[in-house]
């Protein structure tokens, strides 16, 4: 007695096939705001990390966590805050083409190298506030957050960018004018700050005029 064997035909085929594109392509979407979000919170982790290392060279400073930069002849040139960090061995060293606590996960490439885009410390133009001094002026140019008024809601360090070379150590609250150097929202709407007293948080736009200040110069959405 003869038997046969069932065999797919090629609509059954092209059926299956288009079944697996539909499940793919509603499965894609989640699976990439899953990544994001886990970016997201490797970036607040990041950022704590930072917090810490801060913190630990103030109690080495007075209470002052590392200058954003070290002006010379009225420009800005390096040690940045995040060499003054590496350097004195408050955070391990970067290593080239390597992830690192400075560079968001959410950023491109994360690996570190030269010209690396880090998180933005806060400066501003034309301003100077409580516990702060602006960059070139004479005394130590940096955040001392014991002194600041509202720490819980002034920011430390942001996600920043510099919006011509995409790379950035430092934002510019924007005061005047709009400025190049800007809060940078990436995070699937939200942008991750670090505030005086040491928590850190996520913010959208609404968050970052309404609760910290931000003007809408100071912003940047395109990502």
């Amino acid at each position: 007695m003869a038997t046969y064997s069932r065999k797919f035909t090629l609509i059954e085929l092209l059926v299956v096939i288009a079944i697996i594109a539909i499940l793919a392509s509603l499965l894609l979407p989640a699976l990439t705001l899953s990544r994001r979000k886990a970016r997201q919170s490797a970036c607040l982790g990041n950022m704590k990390q930072v917090r810490q290392a801060c913190a630990m060279y103030g109690d080495d400073q007075e209470g002052y966590y590392p200058r954003i930069c070290q002006p010379t002849g009225g420009t800005y040139t390096g040690p940045f805050w995040p060499q003054y960090l590496h350097l004195n061995g408050y955070l391990p060293p970067p290593v080239d083409d390597r992830p690192n606590v400075m560079v968001c996960p959410s950023w491109e490439p994360v690996a570190w190298n030269s010209n690396t885009s880090v998180y933005s410390m806060t400066a501003y133009d034309n301003q100077t506030i409580a516990g702060w001094q602006k960059l070139l002026q004479g005394g130590w140019p940096g955040w001392r957050p014991s002194a600041i008024d509202d720490p819980s809601g002034q920011d430390i360090a942001v996600d920043g960018v510099y919006t011509v070379t995409q790379r950035q150590i430092y934002m510019v609250r924007v005061i005047t004018a709009p400025a190049l150097s800007k809060v940078h929202v990436r995070h699937n709407g939200l942008s991750n700050v670090l505030c005086a007293d040491g928590h850190v948080e996520s913010g959208s736009y609404s968050t970052l005029v309404g609760a910290f200040g931000f003007v809408e110069g100071a912003i940047e959405l395109d990502y």
